[in-house]
């Protein structure tokens, strides 16, 4: 009994530190024509994040161009530009930026999905 507790115990905490290093990836979902919309903010202080661009999904095709930019809120520095004219399964990208953001435009009313991080 008191070594099926014990392997117990460690199942349980080997799971949990597995959970641990996982990576979260933040997500911006829309459905609207967007102009300029900023991912990763200035902090309080005004410093400026940095940011990773993991993937983007488009969820409903419709003819236009998603942009994504290493910015903080000005449409410069493209580092993706997806076709968003037909529905596709998530593009990986993994691209860093480092103190300088994140901003995207929408062309068109595609539903998209962005997976990004700021830190």
């Amino acid at each position: 009994m008191k070594r099926t507790l014990i392997a117990f115990i460690i199942l349980v905490m080997a799971s949990i530190m597995a959970l641990a290093v996982e990576d979260v990836w933040l997500s911006s979902h829309t459905a609207t024509a967007d102009t300029t919309k900023n991912l990763c903010l200035p902090t309080i202080s005004g410093q400026l994040p940095r940011s990773i661009l993991h993937g983007v999904c488009i969820n409903t095709g419709v003819a236009g161009t998603l942009t994504i930019y290493a910015s903080s809120g000005t449409a410069i520095n493209t580092i993706a530009a997806v076709n968003t004219s037909t529905a596709m399964p998530c593009s990986l990208f993994d691209v860093a930026s480092s103190s300088i953001g994140l901003t995207y435009t929408n062309s068109a009313t595609a539903d998209v999905t962005i997976l990004y991080n700021c830190y």
